[in-house]
This record gives structure tokens, C-alpha cells and sequence, in this order.
């Protein structure tokens, strides 16, 4: 669109859609009404000027789409159409009292836009790596307790203040099939031989 364009073009659905001329006609007509009652009757119709917009591309692609809608009842009984009164006053006794039939535009602009910001997305992929990292032990002791028959690829202890406060306990033939939660509170240290980290916990 340019200043010419502008100049010389009325706004149609289909040639010209993004035309912002109109004839009244044609609104009332994509509104669903009928001109000629409401030529006679009144009539209220709301223009919506919509803006969805990617504002990654061009501004030139961000256009606007028009849309209108009758907001008043054409089967009221009452008050039919839309219309108002005004006096005129003549500086005497008397006054003229005009009831004016007409048709009463509404507009109403909305608009969404948006755009990619990469700085918001490596924040939120490196939360959620930072979820994972921290599952991954809470995860193997669910695992451990849950699993029936599972394996401990890597017995870990947990120690605190030079004893164990936790063991994870692999399967073995003095325990049941599922791996076992034991504390060690009674060990008095780390122990040096793998074979001795993996006698079985008195329960």
C-alpha cells in the first residue's frame, strides 16, 4: 500500500481487503443487515480492526484485517434500529424536537504481536537441564526401593561427619531380590575393599 493507493481505492472483501475506505453499504451488507430497513429504522454495526503480527518479518507484512458485526436486535419490539432526539431552540415559547434515525458506528481495534527472543529460550532449556541433573539421584533411589529385581550399576554412600548415613545395597543372596535402603549409622568410617562395602546390612 502507498499514498496513491489510498487515494483511489474502496475497500472490497475480495479486490481489496485491506483498503480502509468504505462504502456504508458494503458494511451493513457484511454485517449481515439489511440497508434498506436500516436506512429507515437505525441501526448500530461495530467495525473490529484486527492486527496479528510476526514481528520477526517485515513491518510492510504486518496488515490489518477488518471484520463488522450488527450489535443491535433487528426482531426488538420495543426499541427497533438505533436512533436519538435533539431540540432547537429559537430564543422564544417554543422549540422544534427532531427524532433522528441513523446508523451509529462502533470501532474497535485489537492486536497481538510477538517475536523470537533466543535469549528466552536458552533460559528456559537451561532450567530444564537443571531439572534433570538434580532428578537423576532421586530418580535411582525411587528406583532402588520401587523396581523389583533391579540392579545398582553404582553403589553409592552417602557420608556424614565419617559414617555412612546411607547405603544402597545391590541384590544378593542373603537379601530379597529387590535392592535394599540401609543405614549405616553404627559403621565408623569408609571402608577400603569393595567386598566388605558389599556385606549384607543387619536389619
Amino acid at each position: 500500500m502507498n499514498a496513491s493507493y489510498l487515494k483511489a481505492c474502496v475497500h472490497d472483501e475480495k479486490k481489496s481487503p485491506l483498503c480502509p475506505i468504505f462504502r456504508v453499504g458494503d458494511m451493513v451488507e457484511q454485517a449481515g443487515a439489511d440497508f434498506d430497513q436500516m436506512a429507515l429504522e437505525g441501526g448500530v454495526i461495530q467495525i473490529t480492526i484486527s492486527w496479528d503480527c510476526d514481528l520477526d518479518y517485515d513491518i510492510k507484512y504486518c496488515l490489518p484485517d477488518y471484520s463488522f458485526t450488527r450489535l443491535d436486535d433487528p426482531d426488538a419490539t420495543v426499541v427497533r434500529g438505533f436512533n436519538f432526539r435533539y431540540a432547537k431552540h429559537y430564543n422564544e415559547m417554543k422549540r422544534t424536537l427532531v427524532k433522528a434515525y441513523g446508523i451509529k458506528f462502533v470501532v474497535r481495534v485489537r492486536g497481538e504481536a510477538g517475536r523470537t527472543r533466543l535469549s528466552s529460550i536458552a533460559v528456559t532449556m537451561g532450567s530444564g537441564l537443571g531439572l534433570l541433573v538434580v532428578s537423576e539421584p532421586q530418580y535411582e533411589m525411587a528406583d532402588s526401593w520401587c523396581v523389583q529385581n533391579t540392579v545398582v550399576y553404582n553403589e553409592r554412600c552417602i557420608w556424614a561427619n565419617g559414617k555412612i548415613a546411607w547405603r544402597l545395597l545391590p541384590p544378593s543372596s542373603a537379601t530379597s531380590s529387590s535392592s535394599i535402603l540401609t543405614s549405616g549409622r553404627n559403621s565408623t568410617g569408609p571402608r577400603s575393599s569393595n567386598s566388605s562395602r558389599r556385606g549384607t546390612a543387619a536389619i
